[in-house]
């Protein structure tokens, strides 16, 4: 799995994310791989994305927490490994809005 996070910060490096992105992103996707367990990350679908976005929800996780979580982890599969998934693949979450 360090392959994978290592690969995930070249890609992110040769974007120029700022290097406090590239943390966050980095521990996001480990977290992602912590939470398949025994699963090999390169066998892993949209299914087990979304769960992994329902799994965040039910942690009672800000809305921001679980966007930027998700979108290391659409980062890695769509830009790093070149999946052909779909976009939109994992809905963002809204923010709740207060009336002032």
């Amino acid at each position: 799995m360090q392959k994978l996070l290592d690969l995930f910060l070249f890609s992110l490096k040769e974007r120029n994310f700022e290097q406090a992105t590239q943390t966050e992103y980095c521990r996001d996707l480990g977290y992602f791989f912590e939470y398949l367990g025994s699963k090999d990350p390169l066998t892993v679908t949209v299914d087990d994305v979304r769960a992994y976005q329902v799994h965040l929800i039910e942690r009672k996780l800000k809305v921001n927490t679980v966007n930027r979580q998700v979108a290391a982890v659409r980062m890695f599969y769509q830009r790093t490994l070149n999946r052909g998934w779909p976009h939109n693949f994992v809905p963002w979450l809204k923010k709740k809005r207060t009336l002032p």
